[in-house]
């Protein structure tokens, strides 16, 4: 996933209003066609949060569906999981969201969404190893299969010694899943970017519009003005939302880490504490109320699009034939992804 991030979804000024509108927050003002937009439409960007979990559902069955054609080919049955998930788009904020909340009620339920929206600090996820899904296998077979499945097992210490092209070629062409993810990223447009190396510096440029919008005087003026609000709330020392959402995260993150890997060598000093949990999910939905509440205050969803429409469109003069391009090659991918997965 690193190729998807890599175009600042927790850059926090927003890429493109055709995804959002689906759940348009009636709290802020309609968010603004922006000048990419029509040239994002047929990428990961313009789509909806939903088309991207089921988009990224259908990347991960053409990776099993190509492991498994790999596999039979080295003499191993192999059943790829049919009802594998897609990517976790989240809902809010750094934590992989690419929208805004979707209105009061939903922060005062879910907070910022974090851990309290979509996501459960208390589920885990059954994992299923490759070999269990190649029917019943020896001690010896197993070992052949796991070769086939992900070539040669690279202990961390010999790892280290490696450059870093060494270590992605090793990445990319290990076993029968290095070739199989590589093809289905070159496959999908949610991986456009990374796969086509004439688009490498249309997408830099892009990645620094949302420097120049957080640099932007305006949006200075506009956090100053959050900031204030913020404090008066009771939630001083924040001087932006990205900040904020952050530090947030981290907590959140940090708690869980420790607890899984308490749960993982059953030491009880470091067991999942229910009212802990409840004390943070408590605390975000108090936080992000007031973070919702200035937003809306200080207007700031219609200031944020206004200069982001200014420097968006001064991208645009600059690359628009790269993002006529752009566009057809993504249109032609978003069509051929469409027919593969029956979609019309």
């Amino acid at each position: 996933m690193a190729g998807l991030l890599g175009l600042g979804l927790l850059a926090g000024c927003g890429t493109s209003s055709a995804g959002s509108a689906e759940i348009l927050n009636p709290d802020y003002a309609q968010p603004r066609t922006m000048p990419v937009d029509e040239f994002f439409a047929f990428s990961w960007m313009g789509q909806s949060h939903a088309d991207l979990v089921q988009m990224g559902s259908e990347f991960n069955l053409r990776v099993g569906e190509l492991v498994a054609e790999c596999m039979l080919e080295q003499g191993f049955e192999y059943h790829p999981d049919q009802h594998i998930s897609g990517f976790n788009f989240g809902h809010f904020g750094p934590g992989g969201g690419t929208t805004e909340p979707l209105n009061r009620e939903w922060v005062a339920q879910y907070g910022f969404g974090f851990e309290s929206g979509d996501n459960d600090l208390f589920t885990r996820v059954q994992v299923v190893e490759p070999w269990e899904r190649g029917g019943e296998l020896s001690e010896a077979e197993r070992a052949a299969f796991m070769f086939a499945y992900e070539g040669r097992f690279v202990p961390f210490d010999e790892l280290e010694g490696w450059t870093q092209e060494e270590i992605s070629s090793w990445f990319q062409n290990r076993g029968c899943v290095g070739p199989a993810e590589e093809q289905a990223q070159s496959e999908s447009f949610l991986f456009a970017e990374r796969v086509y190396d004439e688009f490498d510096g249309l997408f830099r440029a892009y990645t620094m519009t949302h420097a120049e919008v957080e640099l932007h005087p305006d949006n200075a003026a506009l956090n100053s003005e959050w900031s204030s609000c913020m404090a008066d709330a009771g939630f001083p020392n924040h001087s932006n939302r990205l900040g904020l959402w952050n530090s947030f995260f981290n907590e959140w993150q940090n708690t869980r880490f420790i607890w899984v890997a308490g749960e993982a060598v059953e030491n009880p000093e470091f067991a999942a504490d229910p009212a802990l949990a409840t004390e943070l999910r408590n605390r975000e939905v108090e936080i992000a109320l007031a973070d919702f509440d200035c937003w809306v205050s200080v207007d700031g969803q219609v200031r944020l699009d206004n200069i982001t429409y200014e420097v968006q469109s001064r991208f645009v003069d600059s690359h628009r034939d790269l993002l006529e391009l752009f566009r057809q090659v993504s249109s032609e991918m978003f069509a051929e992804h469409e027919r593969r997965f029956d979609r019309q």
